[in-house]
């Protein structure tokens, strides 16, 4: 990237030097597999490539399918590999359904948003997916599902507001050379949650890029324990840069896995930060 010329806006440290690059995403055609041995959201996955876009069709336990047009995909940092991607849908009931995936140890780890249409609680999963082909997946050790309840995503009836005192704070990045996001704070204003993010800064003596303050989403979700837990999924529109987070709990600190696509040509990629609580 050192030959890349610095782009403006920028909106992190980050983001000054990414090249303008073309991904390569012929990899992700194909047929994707839960390799979970119960499956209780997607069973499995087609990606199609289309002459201007990509498609994705998702397949549901209960037999039923959802498509997925426009799939963006981001590329990494240090290169074009595909690490992510990004859509959204609606099912039969009209019920909104984000995507956000990243690529891990050659699988497909897929996150979805389900935001129902009745105004009732959504809530969030996150799936594991092998390539059918050519992996022999007779041979893989299925990831066993943490709960055993029969419904969609784990949920078996009527989904309960998660308690989103775990969000709530300051909280700072626990690198403190991070190039990506220096803080953010997520606040309870009523019935709304707001957060409000920090670049990190683009020269030693420069303050944190303050992008403002968002409306967040907070979803519903079981955790790896299979035990009641929340996760929220927040945007800004900063110029040409769509950058997205999806936030969850862990511990007694949040990860944020960003997805951040931008409109003037720059490559889009995808981070993943650990934030401490600070006063």
């Amino acid at each position: 990237m050192s030959d890349a010329e610095p782009k403006s806006p920028s909106f992190r440290n980050l983001d000054q030097f990414l090249p303008i690059v073309s991904v390569e995403v012929g990899a992700l055609t194909g047929q994707w597999i839960n390799i979970a041995e119960t499956a209780q959201g997607w069973t499995s996955l087609q990606v199609t490539e289309g002459q201007e876009s990509w498609s994705l069709e998702c397949h549901l336990a209960g037999g039923s399918t959802v498509s997925f047009n426009a799939v963006n995909c981001f590329g990494g940092i240090n290169g074009p590999a595909l690490t992510a991607i990004s859509s959204v849908a609606h099912d039969q009931h009209g019920s909104e359904i984000r995507l956000q995936g990243n690529f891990n140890l050659g699988l497909l780890v897929l996150a979805s948003f389900k935001t129902p249409a009745d105004g009732t609680v959504g809530y969030f999963s996150r799936e594991f997916f092998a390539f059918s082909n050519p992996l022999d997946l007779k041979d893989a050790t299925p990831i066993q599902n943490a709960s055993q309840n029969t419904g969609l995503f784990g949920y078996s009836g009527a989904v309960t507001p998660p308690d989103v005192s775990t969000l709530l704070g300051r909280w700072r990045n626990t690198d403190i050379a991070a190039p990506g996001l220096e803080r953010i704070l997520i606040s309870e204003e009523g019935a709304n949650i707001t957060a409000q993010a920090f670049g990190a800064p683009l020269s030693s003596d420069a303050p944190a890029v303050d992008w403002g303050t968002t409306q967040v989403d907070i979803f519903a979700c079981l955790d790896e324990t299979g035990k009641s837990s929340i996760a929220a999924l927040a945007s800004w529109q900063l110029g040409p840069l769509t950058a997205t987070l999806q936030i969850r709990p862990v511990g007694g600190a949040i990860a944020i896995a960003g997805f951040n696509r931008f409109s003037d040509g720059r490559m889009g990629y995808s981070t993943r930060e650990f934030f401490y609580q600070y006063s």
